[in-house]
């Protein structure tokens, strides 16, 4: 809000902004906790804002603008996530693409992969670990939710 009753007092529209008494959002300006130190903003020999006269006009936008740079920062926002969505989607389908495209050589990666899975946990000298039967249900959970995304989404 500081920055848009900057802009607006820079380009001489005095109809964006309108002089409050002292309150912003509602709330009066008070000093910064005790007697002796000066309030917030305002230098030592000023008044602390303890009695009504001491409350100093403060500039700030219209509710209109306040309304406007509400829904500005709500489209920005909106706008760069669904550009990161969009920048991630497309990821995906290029990924999915060059995997459906390729998919002898990913299988056959992925049985190479198994093999030295199988070779690491057989040197691990652990031989009570049934590790065969897990990592073929581990390999044909990810062929199956490649063969779903690949159907349901690339077709």
């Amino acid at each position: 809000q500081r920055l848009a009753v900057r802009i607006c007092q820079a380009l001489n529209l005095h109809c964006c902004t309108e002089a409050s008494a002292g309150a912003e959002n509602g709330l009066p300006r008070s000093p910064s906790g005790d007697a002796d130190s000066p309030a917030y903003g305002s230098l030592p020999n000023e008044p602390t804002g303890d009695t009504p006269q001491a409350t100093r006009p403060i500039t700030v936008p219209v509710p209109g603008l306040k309304k406007f740079i509400v829904a500005l920062s709500i489209a920005y926002c909106l706008l760069m996530t669904g550009r990161v969505l969009w920048l991630t989607a497309k990821i995906f389908f290029v990924a999915g693409y060059a995997i459906s495209g390729n998919l002898e050589s990913y299988k056959l990666g992925a049985d190479r992969l198994k093999t030295w899975i199988k070779t690491y946990i057989h040197d691990l000298h652990i031989e009570s670990l049934k590790y065969e039967k897990l990592l073929d249900e581990i390999v044909a959970v990810v062929e199956n939710i490649g063969t779903v995304v690949t159907e349901n989404v690339m077709y």
